[in-house]
This record gives structure tokens, C-alpha cells and sequence, in this order.
């Protein structure tokens, strides 16, 4: 008979985390993990880990979110003379339009510095106004 080693809350927090960060960096959805056969391929990789359902998945970008933000204010605060924004508008096959919007500087060493600061939904219709008003709430 065949024990299986389960592991610690430390190490399914920190396999967790690994694949959360495989989701958000190569752009993977959420739901990935509800897949039968991502999960069926992942218990065969190792039966004892316990795959998050996607709350968990949504738990884990918005704590590392909430970790990472004032970091990133006193990145920009600290490092940042003045910044470039970068908007750009496209309407996804839903026909919702969504904005991006990136910030750019150089640093004290003069290096490039961009970040992603948001991708926000924009109304219909996308007038000059609405883009504003969604610029200015973020």
C-alpha cells in the first residue's frame, strides 16, 4: 500500500502561489483550475496537491494587489521626476470598450520604468467624456 505525502499549509500556500503566478503571467483565465483535464493532468504531476477553486485563485492576485500597490506608489513617489501616460481604448469582441492605461518614467539611474496601472471597463458610448470621467476615477 501506497502512502501519499500530504504536504504542509506552508507548501500548498507556496504551490498555490506558483500557480497563480503561472495563471496571471502567461495570461491563463481564472477558471483554468475548474478545468477536468488541467486538474486531471495536475493530479497526475502529484496527487496530493489540493488545486484552489477560482475564489481562492481571485483571493490570492488581490492580496498580492493590495501587497504590491504601495510599493508601487513609493516606486513612482520616490523615483519618478515626472511620469508618461500611455491610454489606450479597444472594444473586446463583447463590444465593451475597455481602457489601458500605462505609466512610464525613468528613474534615478535612468532606466525605462513601466507599469500597468490599470485596465478599466469604459461605458458606452465611449465619448471624450466618458474616457475622462473613467481616467479620473482611477
Amino acid at each position: 500500500m501506497v502512502h501519499k505525502h500530504h504536504y504542509s499549509e506552508k507548501s500548498q500556500q507556496e504551490l498555490r502561489q506558483f500557480l497563480v503566478d503561472w495563471i496571471v503571467d502567461d495570461i491563463q483565465p481564472i477558471n483554468v483550475v475548474t478545468s477536468p483535464k488541467f486538474r486531471q493532468f495536475i493530479y497526475q504531476l502529484d496527487p496530493t496537491f489540493i488545486m484552489p477553486c477560482p475564489e481562492t485563485v481571485k483571493g490570492i492576485i488581490h492580496t498580492a494587489y493590495n501587497f504590491s500597490f504601495p510599493k508601487l506608489q513609493q516606486i513612482i513617489k520616490s523615483q519618478a521626476k515626472s511620469v508618461s501616460l500611455t491610454l489606450d481604448l479597444w472594444t473586446a469582441k463583447n463590444r465593451q470598450g475597455y481602457l489601458g492605461i500605462t505609466c512610464s518614467f525613468l528613474n534615478n539611474k535612468f532606466e525605462l520604468c513601466e507599469f500597468i496601472l490599470d485596465l478599466a471597463y469604459v461605458r458606452y458610448p465611449h465619448t471624450s467624456q466618458n474616457i475622462f470621467e473613467t481616467l479620473e476615477q482611477i
